[in-house]
């Protein structure tokens, strides 16, 4: 994919997937990143978990 067609791609999506929610479907989410998610990228390199 081109640089541009990334920006684009990019600036399209975080036009739904900006800030902070806490919906009780996803749990907490920051820009499209559910807490769940993050927190089992972190483990699986080692790093400490967010408090």
């Amino acid at each position: 994919m081109a640089v541009s067609s990334e920006k684009q791609s990019l600036d399209l999506v975080l036009v739904h997937e900006r800030g902070y929610s806490n919906h009780p479907a996803d749990g907490p989410t920051m820009k499209g990143v559910t807490q769940r998610v993050y927190d089992g990228y972190r483990k699986r390199k080692g790093l400490a978990l967010a408090v």
